[in-house]
């Protein structure tokens, strides 16, 4: 039951980086998918909050969005809150 909490939270804090990465950068998923080296099918998941990042994919996101748009993670609340 924790864990799924804890799957729970890293999803949604992932949807809501590309979802703001999405915003700054106004691409598709086709060009997320290639800014990110993730199949499209798998950045639409993950922008709706589903789908089951590996800790590969959750680092290429988060590094991905943190070297393109720091001021995207800088201004939100840390998931493990």
């Amino acid at each position: 039951e924790g864990a799924d909490v804890m799957a729970n939270a890293v999803n949604l804090f992932i949807a809501e980086v590309l979802n703001k990465y999405r915003e700054a950068e106004r691409k598709s998923c086709v060009e997320m998918a290639a800014d990110f080296d993730i199949a499209p099918s798998n950045i639409y998941k993950y922008l709706n909050g589903s789908g089951n990042p590996t800790a590969v994919t959750i680092d290429k996101i988060i590094t991905g969005a943190q070297e393109k748009h720091p001021e995207i993670l800088e201004r939100m609340e840390p998931w493990w809150r």
